[in-house]
């Protein structure tokens, strides 16, 4: 008879401390052989698989979605809280062949059943038209191209497929423990393909509902509403671009319903990805939902984000009546991070060092783009909140004018 491991004589707490140290990706002693300690015993094995689990997931699709969660056991997939999940064009455009013909989700006495979805997925697309497509950019355009050359030269076996909206609403359920999810909706990797808004918004709109506990939810997608937040009541932090087709009304009206949300994170990636969503971006601005009278009327803050992924196009939220709207959260927040590759004017930085010196920020981080003239401001000891004590700060001569501005890179970094 095999002897008892002596990990397991010891208290459960401790076992549980010892086994999420050891299997901590982020320390640097740690070894590729981890999985290895699920194979000592059942007993081990129990213990360790909801620890394995937090870890998050990347889906690339939602058939991988479905197929992965097809082959977990309900036990062990309630303890899955986070996932990545990219939802590619093929996914979209396979919800289109599976339309439920002549029925609407009225006719169904059960909700959010499969058949309901698809139901309510048809009710919908008979009653919007698709979107005029936008033009391409020419990255989306030739990466298109790529798969299409492999599958040409290198053709496989395609699996037989099943109902899309289905298996994608089964496998939600699947893991609506989730806590955490970064979804990212992407239709226009073919030019010749339309838009899917209809399609993305049922995919938002089954994560809502079948993932209430939600914590953390990142969404980038096509311009779309934003009612679905309000499933979930225990949403802490949003990140989103700040744009939808929610208006800035509307949207502090989701936003105040969210009584634990603290967080809220702004993403503006680079211009190029308007022309893959279908977005001009020169009318971009009539969508902007994030307003500063929005941003001063949300509950307090926490923790508020900016990051400003591009030097060609002026940001709506890298302004000064954004941070005169983020006082309002002066006595709450206590993480700032503001990054910006489009370089920022002497009135903003005034404002910006105005409202560091008179806050409780325990976290600030700052990756700005300045006149090379403005650095004495920088230099100061205001850029540093009272209560940080671990403090950097780090000026780079970028060597570039802009409207005859020679530019330096500023990144500021305190914590507690």
């Amino acid at each position: 008879m095999s002897e008892t491991p002596q990990i397991l004589t010891l208290p459960a707490e401790l076992r549980l401390r010892i086994y999420e140290i050891a299997l901590d990706k982020r320390i640097p002693y740690h070894v590729k052989t981890y999985l290895s300690i699920s194979a000592v015993c059942w007993q081990i094995r129990a213990e360790v698989l909801p620890i394995l689990l937090k870890d998050d997931r990347y889906l690339k699709s939602l058939s991988h979605l479905a197929s992965w969660a097809s082959r977990g056991s309900p036990e062990l997939l309630k303890h899955v809280s986070s996932i990545t999940l990219h939802v590619n064009i093929e996914s979209l455009s396979s919800m289109k062949s599976y339309r439920t013909q002549f029925v609407t989700a009225q006719d169904f006495a059960q909700s959010h059943t499969p058949e309901w979805w698809e139901a309510n997925y048809t009710q919908n697309f008979e009653t919007h038209k698709p979107p005029k497509l936008q033009p391409l950019s020419f990255r989306t355009v030739a990466m298109s191209a790529i798969p299409k050359i492999i599958s040409s030269r290198f053709p496989r076996k395609i699996a037989a497929n099943t109902n899309p909206i289905a298996s994608t609403w089964n496998a939600l359920r699947a893991v609506g423990e989730l806590r955490s999810i970064w979804i990212l909706l992407k239709d226009q990797t073919d030019p010749e393909c339309p838009k899917y808004d209809i399609e993305q918004q049922l995919v938002l709109d089954m994560v809502a509902a079948a993932c209430p506990k939600m914590q953390a939810f990142t969404v980038f997608s096509n311009l779309l509403p934003l009612a679905y937040l309000r499933n979930f009541d225990d949403l802490r932090l949003l990140r989103f671009s700040g744009y939808s087709k929610a208006t800035p009304d509307e949207i502090l009206d989701i936003l105040q319903s969210l009584k634990h949300l603290d967080s809220i994170i702004i993403c503006r990636y680079p211009e190029y990805y308007d022309k893959d969503y279908g977005i001009a971006t020169s009318g971009l601005s009539q969508y902007l939902s994030l307003t500063p009278a929005v941003l001063s009327k949300v509950s307090p803050l926490k923790r508020f984000e900016i990051s400003h992924m591009t030097s060609r196009v002026p940001s709506e939220h890298i302004t000064v009546p954004i941070l005169k709207a983020l006082r309002a959260h002066e006595k709450s927040l206590r993480s700032l991070s503001i990054h910006s590759d489009l370089p920022v004017d002497g009135e903003y930085l005034e404002e910006l060092l105005s409202f560091i010196l008179s806050s409780a920020l325990l976290s600030l981080c700052l990756q700005l783009t300045i006149p090379k003239g403005l650095v004495f401001v920088i230099n100061t000891t205001s850029v540093f909140p009272k209560s940080t004590r671990d403090r950097e700060r780090k000026i780079t001569d970028l060597g570039q004018f802009l409207a005859g501005r020679e530019l330096v890179r500023v990144f500021v970094r305190a914590s507690l």
